[in-house]
């Protein structure tokens, strides 16, 4: 029996068994309102360079055993502290003079809870009093100038703004002038109504075709820094020892498929 056979090198037939199908996405961009003044907005254009793949499937979800659907119903649960007697336990107190400890936490009614927002250690609840009374009203999207900065500071780019048509001669204005004085716009930032507000900085580009352009990066905020201290890498302790370095020399040589023959 004779079999036909071909010999590649490894690079060369990686690249023959790769079978990768790049995503499908129509281009397109999102419109925004460069908000320089009260009464002066810039209609621009929105373009992600890098957007991350969203592979989350909405599939509909039965029970093991059987074949009833089932559905997600959310129930608020009361904490309760190992020394604080429960709203039963105290009730129960009430009628027969003695309490009673009860197993299982209070089921608390959607009427019962309120919104609070986490800021470190401690919870700040938010009512709708509150929202009244301090008149905050959710945005749906917002693109507001906070402030001119020098270019100095050194970002990277990740977004890119283009100006609409009736918008051109202002925008092609604003990107000569903060090219000459070489400075950034830091713009309070909002996608849409689910999205938390960001500070973005704003970097005046023009293109070879000579078409005026915003690059822009979400900047962080200063509580989403953690500082970790690694070890130094100079620790004797960490220096691979004699034993160490003689297996991995023997595991680097058994891997070895340069010199083998089919």
């Amino acid at each position: 029996l004779w079999y036909h056979a071909a010999l590649f090198h490894f690079s060369e037939a990686l690249s023959m068994l790769q079978r990768f199908v790049p995503r499908k996405v129509n281009i397109r961009g999102q419109k925004f309102y460069l908000e320089l003044a009260s009464d002066m907005k810039l209609p621009l254009n929105l373009f992600k360079k890098i957007q991350p793949a969203d592979f989350k499937l909405s599939m509909a979800k039965y029970a093991m055993r059987s074949d009833t659907q089932l559905k997600r119903e959310t129930v608020y649960e009361k904490v309760k502290k190992n020394d604080e007697p429960s709203d039963e336990d105290a009730a129960a107190a009430d009628d027969t003079g003695a309490s009673t400890s009860r197993r299982g936490p209070k089921i608390l009614g959607k009427d019962e809870v309120i919104k609070g927002y986490k800021f470190g250690s401690t919870i700040v609840p938010f009512n709708e009093e509150d929202r009244k009374e301090y008149g905050w009203v959710k945005e749906s999207r917002c693109f507001k100038l906070l402030q001119f900065t020098k270019r100095s500071q050194g970002y990277l780019n990740l977004l890119t703004f283009f100006a609409l048509q009736d918008a051109c001669i202002a925008m092609s204005a604003l990107v000569n002038a903060m090219i000459a004085e070489d400075t950034v716009a830091l713009v309070r930032y909002v996608y849409n109504a689910a999205s938390h507000p960001r500070i973005m900085a704003l970097f005046p580009r023009r293109s070879k075709k000579g078409v005026e352009m915003f690059v822009g990066l979400t900047l962080p905020f200063y509580e989403d820094f953690r500082g970790v201290d690694f070890p130094p890498l100079d620790d004797p302790a960490t220096e691979p020892k004699n034993h160490h370095l003689s297996a991995m020399h023997a595991l680097a040589k058994a891997m070895d498929l340069s010199k083998a023959y089919l």
